[in-house]
């Protein structure tokens, strides 16, 4: 690389000279040319014989004139040359300006660019550090009004899973509900059988019944905790079924559920649920939470 350099700052030198040269070469060439036809009467014009007037010297003159005329002709295509070749040295320079121009602006988009990414970066790091704030912040408001919930003698938390116990319990009524309504009317006689069956495993649930009747086989069926016959393992075809009507959801019995659950718990929980929903809106609502969508 050094190497190169150096070829090309002593080619330019060369180049500089031979310009220096031919001008200056066409300029005394010009100047003889000048001074020539002075040199040429001085010197001839006591060799004439005759000599009156400067028109005595013509034939001398005639010669001259030829031989200037070469010497002008010369000079012109030498200050030619050295013209042509400042001209291809300027549009070298010219070359070199202009790539160096577009280096410039290539450099400047370069930097623009740079300068675009890094406001992008700068204002997407702006804008996730105050949605962060905005959420912990929410969330810190959250939290607070949570340990503010009082019910009876529950505070804080307790109260939300009181109240969830409360919304599971009431749930599983109105499913024991429907799911012995609707045994009794389609399936009695698995009733009567089950209640039987329980006699034997002396359930107390199922003391003195009479199996003949049907009013007490009912109230006894109806008294009946399908969870606690779970845990003590008893194996019939009607536990099993009640478990999976429980785990059927029906939208029915969960809206009424809840319903009678808000009736008791709104009080207390409806600041906690509207703090709930205004979360869940400001991020379904934010850049973030559409674009992982």
């Amino acid at each position: 690389m050094y190497k190169w350099k150096r070829i090309k700052l002593r080619n330019r030198d060369i180049e500089e000279n031979l310009i220096f040269g031919l001008t200056f070469l066409g300029i005394i060439l010009i100047a003889v040319a000048i001074v020539m036809p002075f040199i040429v009467r001085i010197f001839y014009m006591p060799l004439v014989e005759g000599y009156n007037t400067i028109g005595d010297l013509g034939a001398i003159g005639d010669y001259i004139g030829g031989t200037t005329v070469a010497f002008l002709t010369a000079a012109s295509v030498i200050l030619l040359l050295a013209t042509i070749i400042m001209q291809r040295k300027e549009i070298k320079i010219s070359q070199q300006s202009i790539e160096h121009l577009v280096e410039q602006t290539r450099a400047s988009i370069d930097q623009a660019e740079e300068a675009r990414k890094e406001t992008q970066i700068t204002n997407e790091t702006m804008k996730r550090q105050q949605f962060e704030t905005t959420f912990f912040n929410m969330v810190s408001l959250h939290h607070s009004s949570t340990e503010k919930l009082i019910s009876n003698n529950a505070r804080g938390r307790e109260v939300l899973y009181k109240a969830l116990q409360s919304f599971g319990k009431k749930y599983y009524e109105l499913v024991d509900k429907d799911f012995k309504k609707l045994y009794i009317a389609n399936n009695y006689q698995d009733v009567v059988n089950f209640i039987m069956q329980l006699q034997d495993l002396k359930v107390s649930q199922a003391y003195n019944v009479s199996l003949e009747k049907k009013q007490e086989v009912i109230i006894a069926f109806k008294k009946l905790d399908f969870d606690d016959l779970r845990h003590r393992q008893i194996n019939n075809k009607i536990v099993r079924d009640f478990f999976n009507f429980y785990h059927s959801h029906n939208e029915d019995r969960i809206k009424e559920g809840y319903t009678k659950f808000m009736y008791q718990f709104d009080r207390f929980l409806n600041s906690h649920h509207n703090s709930i929903i205004t979360i869940l809106r400001f991020l379904s609502e934010s850049d973030y939470e559409k674009r992982i969508n």
